[in-house]
């Protein structure tokens, strides 16, 4: 008789890619792109009249299939310059984060007939079960700093984030932040 087939398969995909272009020594630009695929397959079947210590069995088929694939992305610009006494440190920057998921499971029960191990040959119990899910997240950030003579300092954000796993009318939000400093000891 037929023995026990059980096979898992797995693949895994990690990769990533960085560039950096400054075509000005106050300008530069950076992009990130990160993938990260995970495939996976599982197998069982058991004969029918597949011998045990305890019974004969009537034969069993399951199978399972599962994909995972995550995307984070940016890209950056930065922007360092003075202007006379006022010097600023700007960054822009976009952010994404794209999560996809598909699974796939079935099962069976009793094979109809010996040798012919399929879903078509099962009898009894039978389920199947699939589910798709993406998540989805955006993020834009403004940051600048300002500093005039050394002595006024000024920090200013403003960043706008978004997610599918929130409803239509919250899906976005956008966060400031504001700070200002004076360094009296630069004084004259």
């Amino acid at each position: 008789m037929d023995l026990i087939d059980q096979r898992d398969d797995r693949t895994r995909f990690l990769g990533s890619a960085s560039m950096v272009f400054s075509p000005a020594t106050w300008f530069e630009l950076e992009g990130n792109f990160n993938l990260d695929r995970q495939d996976y397959y599982q197998t069982n079947r058991t004969p029918k009249g597949y011998e045990t210590d305890q019974s004969v069995s009537g034969g069993s088929y399951f199978k399972s299939a599962a994909l995972e694939n995550d995307i984070n992305a940016s890209i950056t610009a930065s922007i360092n310059k003075a202007f006379g006494d006022l010097t600023t440190r700007t960054r822009i920057r976009y952010l994404l984060e794209d999560q996809h998921s598909e699974n796939f499971s079935v099962t069976g029960r009793e094979f109809a007939a010996v040798g012919v191990p399929s879903l078509d040959n099962t009898s009894g119990t039978f389920t199947a079960g699939s589910s798709i899910s993406d998540v989805l997240s955006e993020g834009y950030f403004f940051i600048t700093a300002l500093d005039y003579q050394g002595k006024y300092v000024g920090d200013f954000l403003v960043r706008r984030d978004g997610s599918s796993l929130f409803g239509p009318k919250e899906r976005w939000q956008t966060y400031f932040r504001a700070s200002a400093a004076w360094r009296m000891a630069q004084e004259d």
